[in-house]
């Protein structure tokens, strides 16, 4: 907190960091905490979208995020290693984005479903969980990132205020680094683990 000033904004795509960021300093998340927020679905979709083109994420990367859990993106050895420090963090990786970010929030009765769903929609039934992206709405997103991608790093800047991005192993693991090289952002922070960049004023 003696580093920042209370409200700013920080930019990060791992779970562990958007729920852990407003919880250890006087900071906002970019990508907001999808099941305690009230931020509607439409801006949810937005800044999810932007999130990961503003790291410079491929669109085959984003594909992924849209369907393996944070866990397959970084490897299991963390999640299978017997260091109980290890095995704390691996449970903030099992997750799918939708668990986390609870885009749509409410599938997937609101949304269209096909072939490709029905596997999934079975094994809801014998749980109460309603947090299910169908494979209609993942395809429309995956749509939508590529508008995300053709945008300069500025104008992807430019609707919600950002003020400090976070590239830690799950963004190194999704190609992320890049955004080091962005002449909007410059570093403030780095080690072996975490490289941190403020937004040029």
């Amino acid at each position: 907190d003696a580093n920042t000033q209370k409200d700013e904004v920080v930019l990060s795509l791992s779970l562990e960091n958007i729920v852990l960021t407003p919880v250890y300093t006087h900071n906002n998340n970019f990508i907001p905490t999808g099941f305690l927020t009230r931020a509607p679905t439409k801006e949810l979709e937005e800044r999810f979208l932007a999130a990961y083109a503003i790291y410079g994420i491929e669109s085959r990367q984003f594909t992924s995020v849209l369907n393996h859990p944070q866990r397959d993106i970084l490897g299991e050895e963390a999640f299978q290693a017997g260091n109980r420090e290890f095995k704390e963090k691996a449970g903030w990786v099992n997750t799918l984005f939708e668990d986390g970010f609870r885009i749509g929030k409410t599938f997937p009765k609101d949304y269209e479903t096909d072939e490709r769903d029905k596997p999934a929609l079975e094994l809801l039934k014998t749980r109460h969980a309603i947090d299910y992206a169908t494979y209609p709405k993942r395809d429309e997103l995956m749509k939508k990132y590529k508008e995300y991608v053709d945008k300069n790093t500025g104008e992807l800047l430019g609707k919600y205020r950002v003020d400090y991005a976070i590239i830690g192993p799950y963004e190194k693991a999704l190609g992320g680094e890049a955004l080091v090289e962005a002449k909007e952002f410059e570093i403030v922070y780095n080690n072996s683990e975490n490289i941190i960049l403020k937004v040029k004023k």
